[in-house]
């Protein structure tokens, strides 16, 4: 179930945003959905409470096995930095990590009837979500059946064929978060190619959109 601008986000300057959302992000050892050789590494999240602010977030590094370490994809590391000894460093065993985000989520009091997924290319992270914290979609509801997602590249996707933001080409490639920051005018100082950083500057491409699309819908209306 996808965001509808129209009716779920405020007009510009106002408040009032009708579900609690968590941005949430991923790195992994691979480039695509290669499970189960490939692993997540790196955790991201951040909850937007009905006012638009950041109430909490949430980071942690993964330490796979040796094996997964050993099947990572060097151009996927080159991506996100990690490196073995980083992850040996930083990172913890995935049940404790995925266990965390569990309790970040009871702790904040998620409910997922009540609260949207936003992230970019976000299918990508659900994929490993679904494959990885099986015990988070049991508890919590949020990540089973239909969610409520939203992919800020679909929806600048679709911001773009209305004109409401500048054009982007390259296709699906060329959206990247920081591509479309710059095209938005959005900081996009935050490492995207972290989790956490990915999750705030995603934050402030969903803000942006959300205000562009209220501005065009108040002055042409929404398509039929």
């Amino acid at each position: 179930m996808n965001i509808d601008f129209s009716t779920d986000l405020p007009k510009p300057g106002e408040v009032g945003f009708t579900k609690r959302v968590i941005f949430f992000d991923l790195e992994t050892s691979g480039l695509n959905r290669d499970i189960p050789d490939a692993c997540v590494l790196e955790i991201g999240a951040a909850l937007m409470e009905t006012d638009g602010s950041i109430s909490s977030s949430f980071s942690q590094v993964i330490c796979p096995t040796e094996e997964l370490i050993a099947k990572a994809n060097p151009r996927a590391l080159q991506v996100n930095g990690f490196t073995p000894e980083i992850l040996r460093e930083e990172g913890v065993p995935k049940d404790v990590a995925w266990k965390m985000f569990a309790d970040w989520l009871k702790e904040n009091k998620v409910v997922g009837t009540k609260t949207y997924i936003v992230g970019h290319n976000v299918g990508f992270d659900l994929d490993f979500l679904w494959e990885e914290a099986p015990a988070i979609a049991r508890k919590y509801g949020w990540a089973v059946g239909q969610p409520r997602v939203m992919d800020n590249m679909e929806q600048y996707d679709v911001a773009q064929s209305k004109f409401i933001v500048p054009f982007i080409g390259m296709g699906r490639k060329g959206k990247s978060a920081k591509n479309i920051a710059i095209q938005l005018g959005v900081d996009p100082e935050d490492d995207v190619h972290r989790a956490l950083g990915g999750v705030m500057v995603n934050h402030r491409i969903y803000m942006n959109l959300a205000q562009r699309t209220r501005k065009w819908l108040d002055n042409v209306g929404p398509t039929k």
